[in-house]
Parts: structure tokens; C-alpha cells; sequence
């Protein structure tokens, strides 16, 4: 069964040096006409945190090759190499919605995961989970909200 859980940066925190907090993971709960959050970090608990609204992701299902959770948000790059072994990876976002498929899928568009970089838009259902150009070629290198790796 896959894990249903999100990810969100703290409300109202920036440290001295402006840089943003680590991510708060869990269940989110929506305030009214979906303006604030809250995430609650453990189930059951009364303990939440509210969030920047425009933080929040959800966990995609999907682990990068170093077993690090991909959330909608991250930034990823393939390591896909040429035949004279120079890097052809590009930087990629992972969003979740309606987009275009590249032109060897089956449709010509989709809902769902999909991940955007500047040359193309792969439907995450397009990335091989068992091939040596899937996933374990796939690793976070930051995320939207800030360009730390998480």
C-alpha cells in the first residue's frame, strides 16, 4: 500500500542568515478556503505545525537511488550518460497535475505525476523502475522552496 504523507516548511520561521527551516512531515489539515495548514507530524497527536501553504507536497510513492523519498517539489536529476560518457542528465521538477507526454507515450497527455525540466516532461509512469535508465539513475539534488538538498 502506498504511504499517503506530506511535506511542508514551517510557517513564520527564517533564521539569521534567511535561510528556511527543515521540512515538516505528515498529515496536513487545511484551514478554511484552504488559506493556512497545519501538519500534523505524528498520528493521533494534538501537536501540529503550521505551514507555508505554498510548501506543502506530497510524497510521490517513489524513492531516488540513494532510498531518499521523492516529494512534488523536488528537484532531481537523471545520471544518464552518452556513449562518450559525458553527462546528459538534466535538472527536473516532480509536479502532480494534467501535462503533456513525450511522443512515444501512448497518449498525448496525462494526469498525475509528471517531472518538467528544460528539454522535456516525462510522465513518472514513463520512468523505468527496473532498468539500468529508471530510478536508481534518479537522485534529489534540491527542492523548489529552497536549494538545499533535503
Amino acid at each position: 500500500m502506498r504511504k499517503i504523507k506530506f511535506r511542508a516548511l514551517p510557517l513564520a520561521f527564517e533564521n539569521d542568515r534567511g535561510i528556511s527551516p527543515d521540512f515538516v512531515y505528515g498529515d496536513v489539515h487545511f484551514g478554511k478556503e484552504n488559506k493556512s495548514a497545519h501538519i500534523h507530524p505524528k498520528k493521533g497527536s494534538h501537536r501540529s505545525v503550521q505551514v507555508d501553504v505554498e510548501t506543502i507536497g506530497q510524497f510521490t510513492g517513489l524513492l531516488d537511488r540513494h532510498g531518499v523519498e521523492i516529494y512534488e517539489g523536488d528537484v532531481i536529476k537523471n545520471k544518464w550518460f552518452n556513449v562518450n560518457k559525458k553527462d546528459i542528465g538534466q535538472e527536473m521538477v516532480v509536479k502532480f497535475g494534467e501535462h503533456e507526454t513525450s511522443p512515444d507515450y501512448y497518449a498525448s497527455s496525462a494526469y498525475g505525476w509528471y517531472v518538467e525540466g528544460d528539454v522535456e516532461i516525462y510522465s513518472m509512469a514513463q520512468i523505468p523502475t527496473d532498468s539500468s535508465r529508471g530510478l536508481e539513475d534518479i537522485e534529489i539534488i534540491g527542492n523548489i522552496h529552497n536549494k538545499e538538498k533535503p
